[in-house]
């Protein structure tokens, strides 16, 4: 929510670089990984003189692009939400009704595209006050719950709004407060799918989401080089609502496929066709590919420096995510593309964790040793007496003091 952080960089009197952290999202290491890539790319930027691009810009490269039309849409929504606020002002409900249904719909068949729920909620409130002007209260109980799942601190200002719709609307919100909550499980296949619910970030699949309120909400998954989904699901009181989704391959899908090819071999071993290939398809020269490790507790990050020319790759690390390590980490990278090569920024990234020394194995007899002589015949020799002993005095104890002794083999 895994999750990749994509950085491009503009550099000032230098080839443009841009920077993909190949990082796998780990849980229980979130705010350590993000202090580490938001301290790197402080001190990259300063390195290379450069000015960050804005990230949502950077990450549209890998995200599906947003379906055509989606602004004419936007647009006849919003036109929609006006005219029937005019009618509704106008007491004229049943037209009011049919342009907010309108909006509505187009708003719903916008999908994951609609970055923001607040022209929804704002339709389901206006259907509510008109169905309750009709004295359609059922209805009317539908539409505010709906805006309370997705604006739950919503308050009403009984000197802009009618005091009748204002005590409707607390009663629907008591009542909602009052009931069993539910849950959803949501998977998906591939997995690591953003979701958001009634247009707050959840997490990744697969994930079950426990406390949800009962009733009608809005659910979106979003996966790279994947079409958005985007639909509605019922959250019955004390139940459990499971959802399987399947997104359809987007136009992107070769480049994701590029990003998890490099993902899988490493920022130090990335295979240098699929690296140039990345650097071609940004437009830029120089690519930074770097990824964090943890070990006893702390961060580490090791960095690979691929051209977009060039065959000859720099390989970096591992540096301890200090502000001092990473200022040196990238100082270094701004000299290697400078041309200048340093033996001691080629750091080789120790093959074993850091965190225990590998087991020692006992050394073997030399050939032709007899067995009497080995080690192995001494130990259980001195394991067998250390055991004779202890009963021995096991057996003296309970006889003198009472002390009852048994050995479980």
């Amino acid at each position: 929510m895994n999750t990749l952080l994509f950085s491009f960089m503009v550099i000032v009197a230098a080839p443009p670089v841009a920077w993909l952290d190949l990082s796998p999202e780990d849980p229980a290491w979130v705010d350590q990984d993000r202090t580490a890539r938001e301290e790197f790319e402080k001190q990259l930027r300063l390195a290379t003189a450069g000015g960050l691009l804005d990230s949502r810009q950077a990450g549209d490269y890998f995200r599906e692009a947003p379906p055509p039309g989606v602004d004419s849409l936007l647009t006849s929504a919003r036109e929609d939400l006006q005219r029937g606020r005019e009618f509704q002002e106008q007491l004229k409900p049943d037209r009011a009704i049919q342009h907010l249904q309108a909006a509505l719909k187009t708003l719903r068949g916008m999908g994951a595209a609609l970055s923001d729920l607040t022209l929804l909620e704002e339709a389901h409130f206006l259907l509510g006050t008109t169905y309750q002007s009709l004295g359609k209260n059922a209805s009317a109980d539908e539409q505010y719950r709906m805006v309370l799942l997705l604006r739950p601190d919503r308050v009403l200002d009984e000197a802009e709004v009618n005091p009748l719709v204002v005590e409707r609307f607390e009663l629907v919100r008591q009542n909602l407060s009052a009931a069993l909550p539910g849950s959803i499980s949501v998977i998906s296949q591939p997995p690591s799918g953003r979701v958001t619910l009634d247009g707050r970030p959840v997490g990744r699949t697969p994930l079950t989401l426990s406390g949800v309120l009962p009733g009608e909400h809005y659910l979106s998954l979003e996966l790279d080089g994947y079409r958005s989904w985007f639909g509605l699901v019922q959250v019955a009181s004390g139940g459990l609502e499971k959802k399987e989704i399947y997104p359809e391959e987007g136009a992107r899908i070769e480049r994701v496929r590029l990003r998890n090819r490099l993902r899988d071999a490493g920022a130090i071993n990335a295979p240098l066709a699929d690296a140039q290939a990345l650097c071609q398809g940004l437009g830029v020269d120089w690519l930074v590919l770097t990824r964090l490790t943890r070990r006893e507790g702390q961060t580490y990050i090791e960095a690979g420096i691929y051209s977009r020319t060039q065959e000859e790759v720099g390989r970096l690390g591992p540096y301890p995510a200090t502000r001092k390590a990473l200022s040196e980490a990238t100082q270094n990278i701004a000299a290697w593309m400078r041309g200048e090569r340093p033996q001691q920024i080629v750091i080789k990234p120790p093959e074993l964790p850091l965190d225990r020394p590998p087991p020692v194995p006992p050394p073997s007899p030399p050939a032709g040793t007899p067995w009497y002589r080995t080690w192995w015949f001494w130990t259980a020799v001195g394991g067998v007496a250390l055991s004779a002993a202890a009963v021995t005095t096991g057996l003296l104890l309970s006889r003198d003091q009472g002390v009852r002794v048994e050995v479980l083999r």
